[in-house]
């Protein structure tokens, strides 16, 4: 007669099985990579889509502008005005919106940044001229400030360092006191002596030092002042003439 194991055994060795299945990786369920895929083929599909309607160009609640890709065709009878001069940007606009025409407002081939404005050209073309008009006068009154006689500025230095080579002292009076260049020698609120002092110190850090040289080579900029301030100031002392 066969031996026949008795159920207490069969379920103990069914479990054990099915625990080593279990460890093994058999029987595991798939519906993480399941789920994993179908995100991923979603993804892939929008990004087609994406693809396929062109780059997103942000909305525009003007009620006479619109916004383009740079790739959409040009109306007929438009111009492109490309960002830089802000007095034609907006010029065109507001003319375009006084004759109450569309303005286009483009953006790069990826839709993330404007680039400039489309409108009519007729309005374009006349506010390039009345631009062209404006310069002249401007160009005029700055040509006028830039060659002014510079005598007090020369006498000023003169006095201050009755030592200084000539080519020197014109050289800091065209440089440090150029009128609109923002440098040392054009701040009013500082005392005449204290601008001619630090203007004189200036082109001498920069001209007569290797504090140039300090900062092509990486040195922090106030540590190079530090380094040829000792310098600095015996030049300044030896044109002062007290050196």
């Amino acid at each position: 007669m066969a031996y026949l194991p008795s159920l207490k055994v069969c379920v103990r060795h069914g479990r054990n099985k099915m625990i080593r299945g279990r460890r093994s990786g058999v029987g595991k369920p798939k519906t993480r990579s399941l789920a994993t895929a179908i995100q991923r083929d979603e993804k892939k599909a929008c990004q087609k889509r994406e693809q396929a309607s062109g780059p997103r160009i942000p909305e525009c609640h003007e009620p006479l502008e619109d916004n383009v890709s740079e790739l959409a065709p040009m109306p007929e009878g438009y111009s492109f005005v490309p960002n830089g001069d802000v007095y034609i940007t907006l010029r065109c606009r507001l003319k375009a919106w006084e004759s109450n025409q569309f303005v286009y407002k483009v953006y790069d081939a990826l839709g993330n940044v404007p680039i400039g404005i489309r409108v009519p050209s007729e309005i374009y073309e006349e506010i390039l001229v009345k631009s062209k008009e404006t310069e002249r006068p401007i160009a005029s009154a700055a040509n006028a400030r830039e060659n002014k006689p510079r005598g007090r500025e020369r006498q000023l230095l003169r006095d201050q360092f009755p030592m200084m080579p000539g080519h020197i002292l014109n050289a800091i009076v065209e440089h440090a006191f150029l009128e609109g260049s923002g440098r040392v020698g054009c701040n009013d609120y500082m005392p005449d002596r204290l601008r001619a002092q630090l203007a004189v110190e200036a082109h001498i850090r920069h001209n007569h030092t290797p504090y140039e040289v300090m900062l092509e080579r990486g040195v922090i900029r106030e540590l190079a002042r530090r380094m040829v301030r000792e310098a600095v100031q015996g030049i300044r002392k030896a044109w002062e003439g007290t050196g």
